[in-house]
């Protein structure tokens, strides 16, 4: 499941739960039970931790793939993805949907994910900055 169904999913449930809390809100104990189990699920994907969350070293929470890049250990995804992806991806400049693009290390360092060091390229622009043809 990627991660906009799966935050979708999440809202889905959101919407849902606060309705049945509206519908059960005379029942006090369904209603706080309802609402902890929506509020523990969004904190367990990520929904409440602020951006900056990769700013920094790493720490426990991530760990090296076999390519030498760092993933977060909560659902697998790459960090300096999810950093390109909330401090510099934009529509406007970027027209092509996240996915088709290629995330490059200034530096030439994998796991120095910071959004400075980060570019947006095409795979083509990604081929030729490092002369694969």
């Amino acid at each position: 499941m990627s991660y906009s169904e799966d935050k979708g999913l999440g809202i889905l449930i959101f919407i849902i739960g606060y309705g049945i809390y509206f519908l059960f809100k005379t029942y006090t104990l369904y209603s706080i039970i309802i609402t902890s189990l929506i509020v523990v699920y969004l904190i367990w994907k990520n929904y409440f931790i602020p951006v900056d969350i990769y700013e920094g070293e790493t720490n426990s929470t991530f760990y090296i793939d076999s390519r030498g890049y760092e993933r977060n250990k909560i659902d697998n995804r790459l960090v300096h993805r999810d950093v390109a992806w909330k401090q510099i991806y934009n529509v406007f400049e970027y027209p092509e949907r996240f996915g088709s693009y290629v995330i490059h290390h200034i530096d030439g360092n994998k796991r120095n994910n910071d959004g400075s060091n980060l570019k947006i390229l095409t795979k083509k622009e990604h081929a030729e900055m490092h002369g694969f043809n």
